[in-house]
């Protein structure tokens, strides 16, 4: 892995790890994308079209159903890599990680080599009828059961719940990213909700096959939050 000089690409302050190089980006905070014509709402002086992300979502979805199974399997044993040689993931104590599902990136190997390394890992509670997820503690992966949408979820013991303050690491799931750690999810808010009551000073992995980043996601908004790292094949 190498890193590129300074006058590579500077378009926003965060490292991304992405192919051979680690580089870093200047921070900016302007939105990005073009104005697009059709129904738009009026967001921090900026005028974004619903329908183009709803567009890029399910475009990017798409790549990834018809990605080959055994291809996906080797860009995530690959980003699997790169994400425990990061010194903020080992010195990490305890991590909120998410369950993968239909084709992400593969995150059960990380939560199974967190725990040989003794670290404290954890997995949302998924309320939906509130909305919102709650990080709990896990120590075996055995114990999860499929909760809403189908995603491997931890049993609701009040005892596992840990305060977003504990967590040292967030790792983020995501439809697609852009190049200046812009995220696009599923499109129901949990995480743009989540990560609005994180710490500022707590650092957050964005993980993403190379299909799912694109130059720029049109439509971002005040509350969005970039993730800190971008870890890609």
């Amino acid at each position: 892995m190498r890193r590129r000089s300074k006058s590579a690409c500077r378009p926003c302050g965060n490292p991304v790890i992405e192919g051979k190089f680690f580089y870093y980006k200047k921070k900016d905070n302007d939105n990005i994308g073009r104005i697009y014509k059709g129904n738009f709402s009026l967001i921090t002086g900026k005028m974004v079209n619903i329908h183009v992300k709803q567009e890029l979502r399910q475009r990017i979805l798409d790549r990834i159903k018809e990605q080959k199974e055994e291809i996906a399997l080797s860009k995530s044993r690959i980003i699997f890599a790169k994400v425990i040689a990061l010194p903020v993931f080992q010195s990490a104590r305890t991590i909120l990680f998410y369950a993968s599902f239909r084709g992400e990136v593969d995150t059960f190997a990380l939560m199974r080599e967190a725990m040989v390394l003794n670290k404290r890992v954890a997995l949302p509670l998924i309320r939906k009828e509130e909305q919102r997820i709650v990080p709990m503690l896990i120590k075996t992966l055995s114990g999860l059961r499929p909760g809403p949408y189908g995603i491997m979820t931890p049993e609701d013991e009040p005892r596992d719940r840990v305060d977003a303050a504990e967590l040292d690491l967030v790792v983020v799931p995501g439809v697609a990213f852009d190049r200046r750690h812009n995220r696009l999810g599923r499109g129901a808010g949990y995480y743009d909700r989540f990560l609005s009551g994180l710490s500022a000073t707590t650092p957050t992995i964005g993980l993403a096959y190379d299909l799912q980043v694109v130059d720029a996601i049109t439509g971002i908004e005040a509350h969005d939050r970039p993730v800190t790292y971008l870890v890609t094949n």
